[in-house]
């Protein structure tokens, strides 16, 4: 089987700080997670982004996420040290952007997933040969849970960079369950999403709508 079949089509980022803006905690996470069934949560990949968060705090979450996701760390990703990937059972690692990527998968090994963000000022196309399995391109829309420094590309700027990628491209940027086909159509092997769930006076309606869409 080819390492790209692996790559998860749907991602769900877990932001502490935005949790943490609409007063609420991990537990919102978890028990939506919760509702769905073991297929349709096999489809998403959680990935815990606490890139400015105090390590100890960090791992402590996901140490926590563990014990309460169902299926523990094999669903769950995280940013920060390759070291917890390992520790805690978790499916993979994620760089931030201008992370040095060959360092990084030396020290994750060859099997779990290693993924990292780019914008178009700094995709290079050599992601794949440096260890990266996928590639996270943003924004491809206007976001809807921060303030952006980057412009809203859209979806020829998206098309522009899957060209020279040799590794699955993820949408991320504003994407709510209605931009799924275009983002799809434009060439992405999938889309992530932060806060669209929580911005939805049905979170759950949401969150089963982009498996839907998928």
């Amino acid at each position: 089987m080819s390492r790209h079949n692996t790559i998860p089509h749907l991602f769900w980022l877990i932001c502490p700080q935005l949790l943490e803006k609409k007063g609420l905690d991990l537990s919102a996470i978890t028990d939506l997670f919760g509702t769905l069934s073991a297929e349709q949560r096999a489809r998403i990949m959680l990935l815990y982004r606490g890139k400015t968060q105090d390590p100890e705090i960090a791992y402590s979450h996901l140490e926590w996420l563990t014990h309460q996701l169902p299926e523990g760390g094999r669903q769950l990703m995280t940013y920060g040290d390759p070291k917890w990937v390992q520790d805690l059972g978790l499916a993979g690692l994620h760089c931030p952007d201008q992370t040095p990527l060959a360092p990084v998968r030396q020290a994750l090994g060859p099997n779990p997933l290693l993924g990292c963000s780019r914008h178009q000022r700094t995709l290079k196309g050599d992601e794949g040969a440096l260890g990266a399995d996928y590639l996270f391109f943003s924004p491809i829309f206007q976001p809807i849970s921060k303030t952006s420094q980057e412009e809203a590309l859209g979806l020829p700027q998206l098309s522009a960079a899957i060209a020279q990628c040799q590794i699955p491209v993820i949408g991320l940027g504003g994407i709510v369950p209605k931009h799924a086909q275009s983002v799809l159509s434009a060439g992405a092997h999938g889309l992530a999403f932060m806060g669209a769930p929580f911005e939805s006076a049905e979170p759950n309606k949401t969150l089963k709508e982009f498996l839907t869409r998928l």
